[in-house]
């Protein structure tokens, strides 16, 4: 394969992606508000539903807006463990695509969590980690900030499992078709499939 198709190939993938992270992360809200009794309706975008009167749970609203980013950080992690264990003997060989499918896994999770840094102090970009954080005690904008350095350094590392020399280019591919994925899913498709 060329190397231009390959990294057609990362954007398209990334592209695809994103939109399957999006609705993995709601249904991440969608199941923690349907166990804690929530009346919840899953869109492509957000959750929505009302917490019974009858339902006592310590902060539900929190524990459903955890949900979301925990997806995330699952998918994150899972995607970082992968590519470590992929690439742990073969660092300066060339990446395979299951290189490149963990490392799209890893991208997509973690880096919106980049905003968390860019905008520390209006984390509204970040609304369940804010409330989360917020809920917990600490200021809204901690926990998103916390994020945002974590993604950095998953970022980093992730970078540092690629052969040198070819690194830029892909990982580019894999974030601006993840932008794409995202803002077709949001626009588009989500809209269209979910309302």
């Amino acid at each position: 394969m060329t190397s231009s198709r390959k990294w057609l190939a990362l954007f398209v993938s990334a592209l695809v992606a994103s939109p399957i992270f999006v609705f993995l992360h709601e249904l991440g809200h969608y199941a923690a508000g349907a166990f804690l009794g929530f009346s919840v309706k899953l869109h492509y975008g957000q959750v929505t539903g009302t917490m019974p009167k009858e339902a006592i749970v310590w902060r539900g609203d929190a524990v459903q807006a955890s949900a979301g980013p925990l997806v995330q950080a699952v998918l994150a992690l899972t995607g970082f463990v992968w590519l470590r264990r992929l690439r742990q003997h073969r660092r300066e060989a060339t990446a395979t695509t299951r290189d490149w499918l963990a490392t799209i896994t890893i991208v997509l999770n973690a880096g919106p969590w980049f905003r968390g840094i860019a905008e520390p102090l209006g984390s509204s970009q970040l609304v369940d980690e804010a409330l989360v954080s917020e809920a917990s005690g600490p200021p809204a904008w901690l926990l998103p900030c916390l994020l945002g350095f974590l993604a950095v350094i998953a970022i980093f590392a992730t970078i540092q499992l690629h052969p040198p020399g070819n690194r830029l280019l892909p990982f580019v591919c894999v974030g601006l078709g993840g932008a794409i994925g995202f803002f077709a899913w949001i626009r588009i498709v989500g809209p269209f499939l979910l309302p």
